[in-house]
């Protein structure tokens, strides 16, 4: 089962801040796949079956320049 976690991400400015956040976010462990969306202010991470951290998720908003973040979680089949 496929489950996606939204996050609100405060800071995006343009499409190089899309990949640098996906780069940096893909690097953490459990996640499948990512994309952010600067107009928007969000990113979707996609995973398989572990949730990833979102301590280590976090961390990488932050290294990627992103300002905050939060988060709602969705699952899908």
């Amino acid at each position: 089962m496929s489950q996606k976690i939204t996050l609100n991400i405060k800071g995006m400015h343009c499409r190089s801040c899309e990949v640098i956040l996906e780069e940096k976010i893909s690097a953490v462990g459990n996640v499948k796949n990512v994309r952010a969306y600067y107009r928007r202010g969000t990113a979707e991470v996609r995973y398989e079956h572990a949730q990833p951290s979102f301590q280590k998720i976090g961390e990488a908003v932050l290294a990627a320049g992103g300002v905050r973040m939060s988060w709602r979680s969705t699952r899908f089949q």
